[in-house]
């Protein structure tokens, strides 16, 4: 797999189940430090390779799965929000809870996360209010390239759109936006370049403008048996 992705552009990945997107976003992130390849941020070469090196080089996660991987269930709003980022408030050998209370207020009013009080447990939110917080807690990394996995899978569809929005206003603010997504209709709407995958391949780039769900679904199933003979873009090299 090779691609770029531009400050300010939200990069969509889409293919079938066991296409790689996750396994994708899972190595940039540093979950699979064994993982091989070259990455460059800015101009210069990503060496670390755990996650908190990456979180540390400009890389952090939103994943899949935000029960299992992106929250501490007997945590409260509050905690689980600046678990990735204590160092930022550390004074001394101590934790200021003033500043920690600053930043959570200032990402509970950016996101629009609603919660009666940021020290209830986070079980009390709903599912997309807990996944604003999962967001929250990725940004308050201060990051450069966000990574997006299925970020509006069990969420309702209010919940959905204020994600969506969200997404845009950190593209409006420079970030690097992957959005990995197996509905081609958000894919379609939300990506400014979508990039398709196949049993861990790039099959297919597409612009904003030049996408279809046709397009779309043949080069994600090239190397499942299925002929797509001239509607396969390619990959960027």
């Amino acid at each position: 797999v090779s691609f770029e992705l531009r400050e300010g552009e939200i990069l969509g990945f889409y293919g079938l189940m066991g296409s790689g997107r996750s396994d994708l976003v899972d190595c940039l992130a540093g979950t699979f430090p064994h993982a091989t390849g070259s990455i460059w941020l800015d101009g210069k070469p990503v060496t670390a390779t755990t996650i908190a090196g990456r979180i540390q080089s400009g890389f952090v996660l939103v994943p899949e799965d935000r029960q299992r991987f992106g929250l501490v269930s007997t945590l409260s709003v509050m905690d689980n929000m600046l678990l990735p980022s204590l160092g930022k408030y550390l004074r001394g050998f101590l934790l200021s809870r003033s500043l920690e209370k600053s930043a959570a207020d200032s990402q509970i009013d950016n996101l629009s996360i609603r919660v009666a009080n940021m020290q209830q447990p986070i079980t009390a939110l709903s599912g997309g209010n807990q996944q604003k917080v999962v967001v929250a807690k990725g940004l308050l990394t201060h990051p450069k390239v966000l990574l997006l996995d299925e970020p509006t899978r069990g969420i309702d569809v209010g919940a959905k759109s204020e994600i969506f929005e969200i997404m845009y206003r950190l593209a409006a603010q420079n970030y690097g936006v992957i959005f990995v997504s197996s509905e081609l209709k958000e894919i379609l709407a939300m990506s400014d370049r979508i990039l398709v995958m196949s049993k861990g391949k790039i099959t297919g780039e597409f612009t904003h403008q030049e996408a279809t769900e046709e397009k779309l679904v043949a080069a994600s199933a090239i190397g499942h048996g299925t002929s797509n003979r001239g509607n396969n873009h390619g990959s960027r090299s």
